[in-house]
């Protein structure tokens, strides 16, 4: 037999259907009690009247046909608004699980079950968007180092309404953009490999940070070496040590090349003579103590005379007659005479006996010396750059 209401197929002689609930069988309508016999009122000095049939015993009342249909229609009404209850029920307890598959990341297991829930609430949409989600993953799984394939990844996540989908689109795109740089530093182009990771670094992207001081030590080495070649030795030097302790393949080793850099200290005597200056009229003669020393002899502003000593020895400087003002310095490290002893050098201006001039006579020699008596001289700190 079937359902009288939901059509499906049950056991023959069952009363409800197992699947909706509907009753089977229109219950029978309880008997309708006798109408009590009716007795006549007596009439007086006359002998009662007797229907022809009132000896005949009263039937029970039914229900008329249309009475049991309206029963029936009732009934399935019932059994309809209970089916509806349990199915409804079931629709939202089927909707819940694919929310949590969909929450869970659980995409393919969300988009089959909001398919089976057809136009219940927003399953349609719903599962359109975790069929966006499994889409994206999908170009996301097979990028790789191509940063063209990280873009069209980035592009499906920015098909999704959602604050996920567009941090999984920005992690794309700063994926794009380190493969790009890392091919850039496979090229040699270390300048513009290190602007690329730049921002990566910042935000502490994979190992960006460790690259981009990669593609700096390769600029650096190359502008210390260039400044080297050039004869700027405290410059480059100053390069080279900023990239010492650093190794990186295909770079050389950074302690050797600061110490190319360091130049071999002049031998004692005059170092520059300014042809303006072309008398030699007067000697200077300048002892040293056990320092590499170096003086500048300036006329006013005008350089005149460089002279550099060894530690314990001395020299003669031959000068116009004039007054002059001079400078000391001493260092370890000699860089030519443009840096002379780098920014680790002692560097002074003198001071003759409260001036900071002295005067030269012709027909007179001077000395100046740690070991002979006449005018002291007092040295007052200043910078390399005024020396």
């Amino acid at each position: 037999m079937k359902c009288i209401s939901c059509g499906r197929e049950l056991a023959e002689g069952v009363n409800f259907c197992r699947f909706c609930g509907a009753r089977q069988v229109a219950p029978e309508p309880e008997p309708v009690p006798a109408a009590p016999e009716s007795v006549p009122s007596p009439v007086p000095h006359e002998a009662a009247s007797i229907p022809p049939d009132a000896t005949t015993a009263a039937k029970p009342r039914r229900l008329s046909p249309v009475a049991i249909v309206l029963g029936v229609i009732v009934t399935l009404a019932l059994a309809g608004a209970a089916t509806y209850h349990v199915t409804s029920t079931k629709r939202a307890e089927a909707y819940a699980q694919a929310l949590e598959y969909y929450a869970g990341g659980a995409y393919q297991q969300a988009a089959d079950a909001f398919t089976e829930l057809g136009d219940y609430e927003d399953a349609a949409s719903m599962a359109e968007s975790a069929r966006l989600w499994l889409a994206a993953q999908a170009e996301e799984a097979k990028a790789g180092e191509d940063p063209a394939a990280w873009d069209a990844a980035a592009q499906a996540y920015e098909r999704i309404n959602e604050e996920a989908a567009k941090s999984a689109a920005e992690n794309c795109r700063s994926n794009a953009v380190y493969y790009t740089a890392v091919g850039l530093m496979e090229l040699g182009s270390w300048n513009e490999a290190g602007e690329a990771l730049a921002p990566l670094a910042s935000s502490s992207f994979k190992d960006a940070a460790d690259l981009q001081l990669e593609c700096d030590a390769h600029v650096t080495c190359d502008q210390a070496e260039a400044l080297l070649s050039e004869g700027s030795y405290y410059d480059a030097y100053k390069l080279f040590s900023s990239l010492v302790g650093r190794s990186y393949e295909g770079l050389p080793d950074f302690d050797e090349r600061a110490a190319a850099c360091v130049q071999d200290f002049p031998s004692s005597g005059t170092v520059y003579s300014n042809p303006d200056y072309p008398s030699t009229a007067v000697p200077l003669t300048i002892k040293n103590d056990d320092s590499n020393t170096f003086y500048k002899i300036y006329d006013g502003d005008t350089l005149v005379r460089s002279v550099f000593i060894s530690p314990n020895d001395s020299t003669t400087v031959n000068l116009p007659a004039g007054t002059y003002r001079m400078n000391e310095a001493h260092g370890d490290e000699w860089f030519g005479t443009d840096d002379m002893f780098g920014d680790d050098g002692s560097y002074f201006r003198c001071d003759f006996g409260g001036s900071e001039t002295f005067e030269l006579e012709s027909g007179y020699s001077y000395e100046i010396s740690p070991d002979v008596d006449g005018t002291s001289i007092n040295n007052s700190s200043t910078d390399r750059e005024s020396f």
